[in-house]
C-alpha cells in the first residue's frame, strides 16, 4: 500500500489515558501517575513531566502470545500487519447481561455473518460485552483445555 493510499483510511486509536484510577489486573500494583513538573519554567517556556508506574496488565495493553505459551512471540516480535486490519464489532452485551461470564460462540459469529456478510480477510474482531469489569480473575483467564486455549496454539503467534 502506498502512503497516499493510507491517508484515505480511517484509523481508530483504542488506547485510554493513564491515571491513578486506571483499571489493572487485581493481583498487580495499581497505576500511579505522579506529576513532577507542570508549568512555566524560570526561563519562560512550558514544561510538563510525570513519573508513571504500572504493571504490564494495566490500562490499554497487548498481551503477547509468550504471556501464556512458551517459545511464542513477545510484543516486539508481532508483525504490525497482525495488529491492523478492517475492524468488525461482535456485540454480545445482551447475553453478557444475563451471564457475566458469557463467551463469544460460533452462533454469535454466524448471526453476524448472516446480517453483514463474511468476515473480511485479516479482520480485527472486537467483542463487546465479553468479560465485563468485575467478572473476577476466574472469568478473565482462559480455562486450561478450553477451545480458547486450543485456538491460541494454532499459530506460532
Amino acid at each position: 500500500m502506498l502512503f497516499s493510499e493510507c491517508l484515505s483510511l480511517t484509523y481508530v486509536d483504542l488506547s485510554h489515558s493513564l491515571h491513578n484510577d486506571t483499571m489493572h489486573w487485581p493481583t498487580v500494583l495499581p497505576v500511579t501517575v505522579e506529576v513532577v513538573a507542570k508549568g512555566e519554567t524560570a526561563e519562560g517556556y512550558w514544561y510538563e513531566s510525570n513519573n508513571i508506574c504500572l504493571a504490564e496488565h494495566a490500562g490499554t495493553h497487548l498481551d503477547s502470545p509468550a504471556h501464556l505459551f512458551k517459545d511464542r512471540w513477545h510484543v516486539d516480535e508481532i508483525p504490525l500487519s497482525r495488529l491492523m486490519g478492517p475492524g468488525v464489532v461482535l456485540d454480545i452485551q445482551e447475553k453478557a447481561k444475563k451471564n457475566p461470564l458469557a463467551e463469544l460462540t460460533v452462533d454469535d459469529i454466524t448471526s453476524w455473518t448472516e446480517a453483514n456478510g463474511p468476515l473480511p480477510d485479516g479482520a480485527v474482531v472486537f467483542v463487546l460485552g465479553a468479560q465485563p469489569a468485575g467478572a473476577g480473575v476466574e472469568g478473565q483467564q482462559g480455562r486450561k483445555g478450553s477451545r480458547r486455549d486450543s485456538r491460541r496454539k494454532r499459530d506460532r503467534g
